[in-house]
């Protein structure tokens, strides 16, 4: 592995982690979105398939301006995006990697994936209880093996308070 640092990027409900329904997220947080912009603009993002495919749908296109990297078993549609490299291992995502700084950004089973390199975690943490039939989910008991080190902000928006918190090892 390069010398990288590699960092979680996620927003989950409090109390079950729960992230996203049918590959759409369960809220619209216009100061998230604009934290995660700012984070990871000129960086490299790896996602798994299914956020790669909710990017697109909600966009229309591979998130501009950052190194997309897809971890996928599956290959369809990959000559569709030629700024987007697929691969189906995590060493083979970081390797292929250009940045010294790296986003992890979904799904859940790609947290799990990585979650033992996180040099930290990049948390919106949601106080709603408005996550019924979610199906996928942060494994939130990863965050104990890390620190809380800053609150980057406490927000209200569209009648849900989070906050932003960063975690380090």
């Amino acid at each position: 592995m390069k010398n990288q640092k590699i960092y979680g990027l996620v927003a989950f409900e409090s109390g079950t982690g729960a992230m996203g329904k049918e590959g759409k997220l369960l809220w619209h947080l216009p100061s998230d979105l604009k934290h995660f912009k700012n984070l990871t603009k000129n960086q490299t993002v790896i996602m798994g398939r299914k956020t790669f495919d909710s990017i697109i749908n909600a966009c229309g296109s591979p998130l501009p301006q950052r190194e997309n990297i897809v971890l996928s078993k599956k290959t369809t549609n990959i000559d569709t995006y030629k700024d987007v490299l697929f691969v189906d291992s995590m060493d083979k995502a970081l390797e292929h990697s250009k940045g010294e700084t790296v986003f992890i950004i979904g799904g859940g089973e790609v947290f799990k994936t990585f979650s033992n390199i996180f040099c930290g975690v990049y948390a919106t943490i949601l106080d709603t209880h408005k996550t019924d039939n979610a199906d996928t989910f942060f494994p939130i008991d990863t965050l104990n093996q890390f620190t809380k080190k800053e609150i980057i902000g406490k927000f209200y928006e569209n009648s849900i308070k989070y906050q932003i918190i960063f975690f380090s090892r």
